[in-house]
């Protein structure tokens, strides 16, 4: 019996390469993981943040829809205002402690064990960041440090110093990877005007050529309130709390790369062959009604089996991801 087929393909993907958030309206497009420390405040029309570091790892995020690697450039932009900070509110950690927000692993992030003040640890340290981090004054003079973290545990970073973010100042911020020469560079704006560490005004880019550094795999945007738990050594433990605004995000992201797909019947089996793509990875799935799917193949192509279709037909789809 022939089997009347539609292929559908689907790549996991937004459908553009750039992602903006005003918040006029209330910001449907993001989920929360854990409680609520970000409120959308609707008079104001932005983000009310709490930074509190008493409490669990909260993730405030964007899905992305694909999954970025160092072989990707992209940008995170924002504006932040803080209205109050005070570093040492957990008595036994009385050091300084990082307030971030920038592109995660979701899984890496919602891990239990997760702790971003445990440095490079494997059992807990963080996994995939880049991250644009502050870090307010203390016995040490406040610094912006965006640092990388891969997928291994490595850390990369720069900091840049003094460089505080004064409550009831704004300021505007922009994140860039560069794949082509592996550069994360930061800039800001106090009120419109360069803003960094003297005598220029400008943060230290931070460089991830070093071989030791492995590959990241980033697949959300997140403003995130992290946990004081678990950092390491444990004689300059710090914490935080701060309360303030995040206000006009824009992200931008490079599409994944199109595929050719093409299907056929080949004895009892449907096969669905893929153009296959350096470090990509595809899901074949099958639906009989277009609203329940099932998974039936998986592999880096060229061909996708389908190795018991339906007598009835039914209709398939492709994902690409990265692994």
């Amino acid at each position: 019996m022939k089997y009347l087929l539609t292929t559908l393909v689907a790549l996991i993907s937004s459908m553009g390469a750039t992602f903006t958030d005003s918040f006029s309206a209330a910001p449907v497009a993001w989920k929360t993981h854990n409680h609520g420390a970000i409120l959308w405040n609707e008079a104001e029309q932005n983000l009310a943040v709490t930074w509190d570091s008493r409490e669990t790892n909260s993730f405030f995020y964007f899905p992305l829809g694909t999954t970025l690697t160092r072989q990707e450039s992209f940008t995170f932009e924002f504006t932040i205002r803080l209205d109050d900070v005070e570093v040492g509110i957990n008595p036994p950690k009385q050091s300084t402690f990082p307030l971030c927000l920038g592109f995660l692993n979701l899984e890496q992030a919602k891990r239990p064990e997760y702790f971003r003040g445990a440095g490079v640890r494997p059992a807990n340290g963080p996994r995939s960041v880049i991250e644009f981090a502050y870090f307010p004054g203390t016995e040490f003079e406040p610094t912006v440090g965006p640092i990388i973290a891969s997928t291994n545990n490595q850390i990369a970073y720069s900091h840049s110093h003094p460089v505080e973010l004064a409550p009831g100042e704004t300021y505007r911020v922009k994140v860039a990877f560069d794949s082509t020469n592996q550069i994360l560079s930061t800039s800001m704006e106090r009120n419109g005007v360069p803003y960094g560490e003297p005598p220029n005004n400008t943060i230290r880019a931070l460089d991830y050529n070093t071989n030791q550094f492995g590959d990241f795999r980033v697949d959300a945007f997140s403003i995130h309130s992290y946990s004081d738990a678990g950092q390491f050594p444990e004689q300059f433990a710090g914490s935080l709390l701060a309360h303030g605004v995040i206000d006009d995000v824009v992200l931008t992201w490079p599409d994944p790369p199109l595929i050719e797909i093409a299907g056929r019947g080949e004895g009892t089996e449907w096969v669905v062959t893929v153009e296959p793509r350096a470090t990509w990875f595809y899901t074949l799935e099958r639906s009989i009604d277009l609203k329940v799917w099932e998974m039936v193949a998986s592999g880096r192509g060229p061909e996708l089996r389908d190795t018991a279709p339906p007598a009835g037909g039914a209709y398939y789809r492709v994902y690409a991801t990265r692994p």
